[in-house]
């Protein structure tokens, strides 16, 4: 009964140890269960049939790139003139393990890394590069850092594009670096090979330039030209700012045109005015070849001035600069209650200082032929000279009060050589185109006439 129960017991035991004993001697042959060999299960294998094995990947025909849309390219191996050995020995490693310890490795993983020595021509391989399709195709779009955009109602943030554009060198060197490992499908993405953008939407740099190109959206510059103004905000100037590199600027070329459209807007030199001539009413003077009177914008300056008004984000007033000034803007047409006006016809000179008359005289004005008359238009009186020699063709003639007004030498001056002034004398006895005055009344009118006062001239 005893020796019974004894042989029910051993006999479970004895077909374990059997079974375990048998596994030992099995896998003293062969790889232990769960081995793993650059992440291949070698277990229950030969290390004959694992080096076939791994000679088997090593000589596949191509490598295979995987694209981040899942599409493949292959790189033949022969293209490359692809070869390797083993640098690791496989039957090192089985030697290592233990027999007897095949039972444990069923509920554990042994992994090993085994080193291959690769070669290949590195030139025909960065030629199979160049020349995927991943890398040529026209369609490939480039990473583009987020940015700021200009709308028509703002700004806004655009966010990055990371596009599909390879880092060439990188995906050689992936190539490169599978090759040891024995690695032959390269996912492009997990590698790490596209380009991608730098910049994204929440950069501090995009914020910062965010808080800053905001401030625009309020700004409002105005122009006082005296009798009328422009407003220039942000529906004006959008399409004038550039955001690049992270900075804001102003199209200079787009700034100078708005200046330019302004000084057509708002010149009055070289232009026909009407004037209140006296005893007469209302006439147009229309416009002299060498006019020297009426507001005429510098455009150069006047565009700096708006340009940093803008730029620095800040709402304010700001007046023009004008290369040639007039006495005023909006009344009587930019020359004012303060002037001279001389009629060629009456040969008459009024001086109107504040509307009211305080000088009237005759005059001889130019001879009546083409080089010698009198231009008409509106001038000013640019400069003020006692004692001086007037000179010209066929003259030398000294006055005491010189007084141009046209920058081809005409002007008013005395004339202390002839006898009478007025009527017909400038018919057939006129001067050289200046308006001869007595000495009386050159002396007074230079003594009160105030630089750049205006001068009318026309013929009634």
């Amino acid at each position: 009964m005893k020796l019974k129960n004894v042989l029910l017991i051993s006999l479970p035991l004895l077909i374990l140890l059997f079974i375990y004993l048998g596994g030992a001697m099995y896998y003293s042959d062969v790889f232990l269960p769960n081995t793993y060999l650059n992440n291949t299960n070698v277990g229950g294998k030969k290390v004959i049939e694992v080096k076939n094995k791994i000679q088997e990947d090593a000589t596949k025909e191509s490598i295979v790139i995987t694209k981040n849309d899942n599409s493949t390219e292959e790189i033949k191996l022969s293209d490359i003139d692809y070869t390797c050995e083993y640098e690791t020995d496989i039957e090192d490693i089985k030697k290592s393990q233990s027999s007897f310890k095949w039972i444990f490795s069923l509920f554990g993983e042994e992994n090993y890394s085994i080193k291959l020595k690769t070669s290949y021509n590195e030139e025909k391989l960065n030629k199979a590069v160049e020349s995927l399709k991943c890398v040529t195709n026209e369609a490939i779009q480039d990473p583009v850092d987020a940015h700021v955009e200009k709308t028509d109602t703002g700004f806004i943030v655009v966010d990055a594009i990371d596009g599909n554009r390879l880092d060439e060198e990188k995906l050689k060197s992936v190539i490169k670096e599978n090759f040891d490992k024995g690695n032959y499908n390269i996912n492009l993405s997990e590698e790490g090979c596209y380009l991608m953008a730098k910049v994204r939407a929440d950069d501090p740099s995009i914020t910062e330039l965010m808080n800053l190109v905001n401030k625009f959206n309020e700004v409002s510059v105005t122009i006082d030209l005296t009798d009328a103004t422009e407003i220039v905000d942000f529906s004006v100037f959008k399409d004038w700012l550039i955001v690049e590199n992270g900075e804001v600027s102003l199209d200079d070329e787009a700034l100078k045109q708005y200046v330019t459209n302004l000084s057509v807007k708002y010149n009055t030199y070289g232009t026909t005015r009407k004037f209140n001539a006296t005893g007469i009413g209302e006439i147009e003077v229309g416009v002299a070849k060498n006019d020297t009177y009426g507001f005429q914008l510098d455009i150069s300056k006047t565009q700096e001035l708006l340009k940093e008004a803008i730029i620095t984000a800040e709402t304010k007033t700001i007046k023009p600069e004008w290369k040639i000034p007039a006495k005023c803007r909006g009344e009587l047409n930019d020359i004012g209650d303060t002037y001279i006006e001389a009629d060629l016809t009456r040969q008459h000179l009024w001086y109107y200082v504040k509307g009211e008359l305080v000088l009237e005289s005759d005059f001889v004005s130019g001879l009546d032929t083409e080089k010698r008359k009198t231009p008409t238009g509106v001038f000013r009186v640019w400069h003020k000279e006692k004692d001086r020699y007037l000179t010209g063709p066929g003259y030398r003639s000294h006055v005491d009060y010189w007084m141009p007004f046209d920058w081809t030498g005409c002007g008013l001056h005395d004339a202390g050589w002839r006898g009478s002034f007025g009527g017909n004398i400038y018919k057939t006895n006129g001067s050289h185109g200046c308006l001869n005055l007595p000495p009386s009344t050159a002396s007074r009118l230079y003594e009160l006439v105030e630089y750049d006062t205006p001068v009318i001239v026309y013929n009634s």
